[in-house]
């Protein structure tokens, strides 16, 4: 998806093997979401839910790293190998996130042990991020909202 900032064109959904802007560059786009540009530490799954590193790097958040202290969260839609660069929402009006089987919708999510997948039963909350539709049967993308930076052990 291509969007239009500041009078020039970025496509959010490219990924590159060298890096095009600097890490932590944060562009709000037209469709209402803000992205922010981060390194892959690791194989990044499309829409799975992620932790950013003060480094700009990223991995996928599970419920051993996503720590004791405030951590952001962001999502990539598309996936991104280790080592490569590229977009993930940080906060938005409409995008995917990996939520395990049955989540709710509406409800607080959480992290889970399955690396990049949220649910609404599980261990550390997620502030601000909300199911826009439940999940049915396995683990899938669901339309997520997320009116502020989205955080984990902000408060629960």
């Amino acid at each position: 998806m291509a969007g239009s900032v500041d009078g020039s064109i970025i496509d959010f959904t490219a990924v590159d093997t060298v890096k095009q802007f600097p890490l932590g560059t944060e562009k709000s786009a037209t469709d209402g979401n803000t992205y922010v540009y981060i390194e892959a530490d690791e194989a990044l799954d499309q829409y799975a839910a992620c932790r950013l590193l003060e480094d700009g790097g990223s991995d996928e958040l599970t419920t051993t790293n996503s720590g004791a202290v405030p951590t952001q969260v962001v999502v990539p839609q598309v996936a991104i190998a280790s080592g490569s660069f590229g977009w993930a929402v940080a906060k938005g009006l409409s995008f995917s996130v990996l939520a395990l089987a049955n989540c709710a919708a509406d409800v607080k999510v959480y992290t889970t042990a399955t690396a990049g997948a949220i649910d609404d039963t599980a261990t550390d909350l997620i502030q601000g991020l909300r199911l826009n539709a439940a999940n049915g049967g396995s683990t899938a993308a669901v339309n997520a909202t997320a009116v502020s930076y989205m955080r984990t052990n902000a408060q629960d």
